[in-house]
């Protein structure tokens, strides 16, 4: 799950001076081949994985345009890197992928969306997301294993193991009021449409949350407007006192009142639903995403297939009387409704995305 990564590697990286950034796969398994690749034709039949002309023609016998991952996917994961505040980015299959022929270099459909980021990103250097939580999270839980409590075999269950060992009863209560803490604030929620939402999930929250440990320095834990105890029995928060706002997690239902009315209170702009985040360059313009992650189905036979019905409406308020203004649209079916200085509506279609400067 893309946005607890990014929350993790934000969290620590930052809190450490260092810089960041994220990995992106575009291949896939899949069941009808070995690998499921974005197409290229090259003469040389040369990969990054130096394989031979007979594995890598097999490889596209199943191929579309799109095989791996669909390019929707890969431009939402562009722009959300981007506005996230990574400092770089890395691509596995990257270099081949871009290009359909590597001796003229004309780029291919992969190519063509990496470019078309590219020269969009060289005007917004230097963005850094505003975050105004912290998860904090017990030097007894060292892993967060994405796959197991996000699988959606695995919602609502607690884990048997941790970090490839047998747990005990008790431990395994203990671990996943951990493990239940994150789902409550990135776990995937509205309807299913498609088969992409799981990778950047659609959620009631949005990118409100960087996640660090309990280890972290004062310098770090005084930069959020609050913090987010992990555990079950409140261990950090009386270990804090007053030194710091921490919000306990034993009761869910109150913690997410609790952080639903100081978003409203410490943020200048707010979404109602689906995934966004605000964000601000060094000359302190700001800027805030919207992300649909939902109503793409890809396969390998068809490529694309758009499920419209999958287009969300959202409310975006102002602290103070604003206006949207897009400086990227995913789609042009995007749409803004004023409602008065301080509200508007504004429409994400499927599997699209649009960042505004407010």
């Amino acid at each position: 799950q893309m946005r607890i990564a990014v929350a993790v590697a934000r969290g620590i990286m930052e809190g450490a001076g260092k810089l960041w950034g994220l990995y992106y796969e575009p291949w896939i398994a899949h069941q009808q081949a070995f690998y499921s690749l974005p197409k290229y034709d090259m003469e040389e039949y040369e990969t990054e994985w130096f394989h031979t002309k007979d594995i890598y023609l097999e490889c596209l016998k199943q191929a579309t345009p799109n095989s791996g991952s669909s390019r929707l996917l890969q431009r939402r994961i562009y722009y959300y890197a981007l506005m996230a505040g990574a400092d770089y980015f890395s691509e596995e299959w990257g270099l081949n992928s871009s290009y359909s022929n590597k001796k003229t270099f004309e780029l291919s459909e992969y190519g063509l969306v990496k470019k078309e980021f590219i020269d969009f990103a060289r005007g917004y250097k230097n963005i850094k997301a505003h975050i105004p939580f912290a998860i904090v999270l017990p030097m007894n839980y060292k892993c967060v294993q994405l796959p197991e409590f996000f699988d959606p075999y695995h919602i609502g269950e607690h884990r048997e193991d941790y970090m490839a060992c047998n747990i005990s009863a008790e431990r395994k209560k203990y671990i996943g009021h951990v493990e239940d803490v994150l789902k409550l604030f990135f776990e995937k929620t509205g309807e299913e449409y498609g088969n992409e939402g799981h990778v950047m999930t659609n959620s009631h929250f949005g990118d409100l949350f960087d996640i660090i440990y309990e280890d972290a320095s004062d310098e770090v834990l005084g930069k959020y407007e609050a913090l987010i105890d992990a555990t079950p029995d409140s261990t950090f928060a009386k270990k804090m006192g007053d030194k710091f706002r921490v919000l306990e997690s034993e009761d869910f239902e109150k913690l997410a009142l609790e952080v639903d009315a100081l978003s409203k209170e410490v943020m200048d702009c707010t979404v109602d639903s689906l995934h966004w985040l605000l964000s601000k360059d060094p000359s302190g313009k700001r800027y805030v995403s919207v992300f649909n992650n939902e109503g793409n189905k890809r396969s390998v036979e068809y490529g694309d297939t758009l499920i419209k019905e999958a287009a969300r409406r959202v409310k975006v308020s102002f602290k103070d009387a604003s206006e949207l203004r897009a400086v990227k649209l995913g789609s042009d079916e995007v749409k803004i409704e004023k409602i008065d200085d301080k509200n508007c509506y504004v429409t994400i279609p499927a599997a699209s995305f649009a960042i505004f400067e407010y």
